[in-house]
């Protein structure tokens, strides 16, 4: 199976007058997002538009997983549990558990390349009042 390396969508605007009327792209990166946006006919307001936002972080880098990877997952949104990738396909991950002989499927959005990543997505704890 051939990996992806760019996700390119494009559009254009519908039904409208032509000064409205624009065509525009998202491109999407191993480590990139872009966008451009082109108007049929420029005016003052509606100009020609461009923003891109790039990262070096490994974990943005790292959210690409391949059997036999290590990864973590949060369970009850309480419990962090090391996990090792079986089977990724489909959007779907099967995984076995480093601690035990057990396993699940889950989406790999569930992952997370690091423990830290994995206790950054936990629910904060909040103070109960006293009544």
């Amino acid at each position: 199976m051939a990996d992806i390396i760019r996700i390119i969508i494009k559009g254009e605007s519908g039904y409208g007058p032509v000064d409205e009327a624009y065509s525009d792209k998202v491109i999407i990166d191993h480590d990139s997002i872009r966008y451009e946006y082109k108007p049929v006919v420029e005016n003052k307001i509606n100009t020609p538009r461009k923003w891109s936002y790039m990262t070096s972080s490994p974990i943005f880098q790292k959210m690409k997983y391949n059997p036999g990877d290590i990864a973590f997952i949060v369970e009850s949104s309480r419990f962090i549990r090391e996990v090792r990738g079986v089977k990724i396909a489909g959007g779907f991950a099967k995984v076995r558990f480093v601690d035990s002989d057990g396993g699940i499927k889950l989406r790999v959005s569930r992952l997370f390349p690091t423990k830290e990543a994995a206790e950054a997505s936990l629910p904060k704890k909040t103070k109960l009042r006293s009544q």
